[in-house]
């Protein structure tokens, strides 16, 4: 109708009631954009409210450690480069573990159960104190005390196990395994609380990795025939120039710090 007012308004001269009445169509037009973008923040906002939990996110830095009481009596512990976002709703006592690890000393209260989320995994509190770590291609979950449930929330084979002290259970896209472990090795897993790293017959390319987790300048292995070497040893998490001198005393290797690497070799 704009248009079509335009092309008759083109055929005479300007007059002051032309000038008024595109005047006013402008106005009206810019009202009605100005509508239409409001709503459009309304729903975005609307949106957002509706599908993003109110959470709080708490995070440590590599080689960090952070413990976190809540309301309800519930700790957390963070280990090293860990994020965890938690509900604000104290009824709902949820937790999201976006990346790193973390022991979990629950509170128990039947009618409210308390749940972590870990990608497409979830352990659900039956009285419970339980280690939760997430990596790229999996999740482990670790039973210190009482019971969990731990299930599989996505693919096309859900999957669900309840835990027992001292069993360890390992989820992949496609799989679910259990484990029992001794106390001293439960306990020796735990040793990151005391700032700590235990070996035991532990793989050179295991005990790299758990260093390198802890640390930003990291610890290389350059021959491959290296990475099954056995380590014994307790080492604070931040030793990695006394775990290396240990693997040149032991094994004979050359230990060279070249930028913020440490290299080992033959």
């Amino acid at each position: 109708a704009w248009q079509e007012g335009a092309r008759l308004a083109a055929l005479r001269p300007a007059s002051r009631g032309t000038a008024v009445l595109k005047k006013l169509l402008n106005l009206n037009v810019l009202k009605a954009a100005a509508a239409v973008v409001l709503i459009g923040v309304g729903a975005t906002a609307a949106y957002h409210k509706i599908t993003t939990p109110n959470v709080s996110t708490y995070a440590t830095a590599v080689g960090g450690h952070r413990t976190l009481t809540l309301p309800d009596g519930t700790v957390i512990e963070l280990n090293t480069d860990t994020v965890v976002s938690i509900a604000n709703d104290l009824a709902e006592r949820r937790v999201w573990l976006t990346k790193g690890e973390a022991l979990f000393e629950v509170k128990h209260d039947a009618r409210h159960p308390f749940t972590v989320i870990a990608g497409d995994h979830k352990v659900t509190d039956l009285g419970t104190k339980f280690v939760v770590r997430q990596t790229a291609g999996s999740v482990e979950v670790a039973l210190i005390e009482g019971r969990a449930q731990f299930e599989s929330i996505g693919g096309s084979a859900p999957r669900s196990t309840e835990l027992a002290p001292g069993e360890v259970a390992v989820a992949t896209g496609n799989s679910m395994s259990v484990t029992k472990l001794p106390v001293k090795q439960v306990a020796d897993e735990l040793a990151w609380r005391q700032g700590l790293l235990v070996f035991d017959s532990t793989t050179l390319a295991d005990a790299v990795a758990e260093f390198n987790r802890y640390n930003t300048d990291k610890i290389v292995i350059r021959d491959p025939s290296l990475l099954r070497l056995r380590v014994n040893g307790t080492f604070p998490v931040h030793a990695r120039h006394d775990f290396a001198e240990v693997a040149r005393a032991v094994f004979g290797l050359r230990a060279q710090d070249k930028d913020s690497e440490i290299l080992i070799s033959h």
